[in-house]
């Protein structure tokens, strides 16, 4: 038995370090909000701007 959770749900290294991409942009705008209790609506839209960053572009679609 693997107590390494990417060995047990059969992840690759591409999908794990995805994964880190987005709990790290998560936990940045946790971080950013939580410290910021009068968040502007201006400051809100540009954080969320930053979503699209760690997604990946389709690749062999015809």
């Amino acid at each position: 038995m693997t107590t390494n959770i990417s060995e047990q749900l059969s992840v690759t290294s591409a999908d794990a370090e995805g994964r880190d991409v987005l709990r790290d942009l998560y936990a940045d705008w946790s971080q950013i909000m939580a410290a910021t209790p009068d968040l502007t609506m201006r400051l809100f839209r540009s954080l969320f701007d930053e979503w699209h960053q760690p997604t990946v572009e389709p690749e062999d679609v015809t």
